[in-house]
C-alpha cells in the first residue's frame, strides 16, 4: 500500500521522531524517481490502494479513497445553480489527496483530529513544494478552501463528502451477504450545511428505512439510538465537525 497505515502514532517508533512526510516517502522510487509531474501522478497511485478504513470495523472489504473522490467528483457536476461548478468539481477530487501519504486517519485510529490536519497540510505543502507550479498551487488553494468550509462552494463539496459516505453505507448494507446495520455512519446527516445536500440525505435516509422495513436498526437522525456507544458518536461528531 502506497498510503501509510491510518493507524501509524504520532510519533515515529524508528526515530522517536515526529511524523514526516520525507520519511514516509523515503523508500517510494518512484516518487523521486523524475523531476516532473510524472512522479506526481505515481504519488497519486496511492489514493488507489489506500483504503477507507471506518467499514473495516464492520467485517467490509472497502472501498479506496480514489473511489470514494471520483464519485464525489461526478456528484459534484449536478451542484445547484449558482455555485460553480467546475470549482466543486476539483474540490471533491483533491480533497483527499494528501491521503495518498497519510493514510485514511479515523476517529478510531488513536490519532487525534489535530494530528491528522497537520499531517495532511505538511503533505499538501509537501506537494506545492516538491512540483511547484501553477496546478500544484491551484490544488493547494482547493484543498484549504474545502477544509475552511467557508464558501458555498466549500459547504457543498464538504456535504458531497458526507452523501457519498451515505450512500456507500446502504449499499454495503444491501449488499452484503450477512446483514449489517452502519446506521452508526447516518449521524453525517445531521452535519449537512448546503439545501442539495439535505434533500438528497433524506432521499437516502427514506430509501434505508423501506429497506429495513421496521426491524431493528439505528436510525439515521438519530445515529446514537439503537447500538451506537456515547463515546462512538462523540468520536464520530468531533471527525465529522
Amino acid at each position: 500500500m502506497s498510503g501509510t497505515d491510518s493507524g501509524q502514532p504520532a510519533v515515529n517508533s524508528e526515530t522517536g521522531g515526529p511524523w514526516t512526510v520525507e520519511k514516509v516517502l523515503s523508500g517510494n522510487d518512484l516518487v523521486h524517481a523524475f523531476d516532473s509531474p510524472i512522479s506526481f501522478f505515481h504519488l497519486l497511485g496511492g489514493l488507489k490502494t489506500t483504503k477507507r478504513e471506518g467499514w473495516k470495523r464492520h467485517g467490509i472489504n472497502p472501498e479506496s479513497v480514489a473511489d470514494h473522490s471520483y464519485r464525489m467528483g461526478m456528484m459534484a457536476m449536478f451542484a445547484p445553480q449558482g455555485l460553480d461548478q467546475a470549482k466543486c468539481m476539483k474540490m471533491c477530487l483533491v480533497h483527499d489527496i494528501a491521503e495518498s501519504v497519510v493514510g485514511d486517519i479515523t476517529p478510531f485510529s488513536g490519532v487525534s483530529k489535530a494530528e491528522k490536519g497537520r499531517r495532511e497540510a505538511s503533505t499538501i505543502e509537501y506537494i506545492a513544494t516538491r512540483w511547484p507550479g501553477a496546478y500544484t498551487a491551484e490544488i493547494q488553494d482547493l484543498w484549504h478552501e474545502f477544509e475552511a468550509g467557508e464558501t458555498p462552494e466549500a459547504q457543498f463539496a464538504q456535504d458531497m463528502d458526507k452523501i457519498e459516505l451515505l450512500l456507500q453505507a446502504v449499499e454495503y448494507e444491501r449488499n452484503g451477504e450477512s446483514q449489517r446495520d452502519l446506521g452508526e455512519f447516518m449521524g453525517v446527516s445531521r452535519k449537512l450545511r448546503s439545501e442539495a445536500g439535505k434533500a438528497w440525505a433524506n432521499e437516502i435516509l427514506k430509501g434505508r428505512e423501506g429497506f429495513w422495513e421496521g426491524r431493528r436498526h439505528i436510525r439515521g437522525e438519530q445515529a446514537e439510538q439503537g447500538g451506537v456507544t456515547e463515546e462512538a458518536q462523540r468520536l464520530q461528531d468531533a471527525y465529522y465537525g
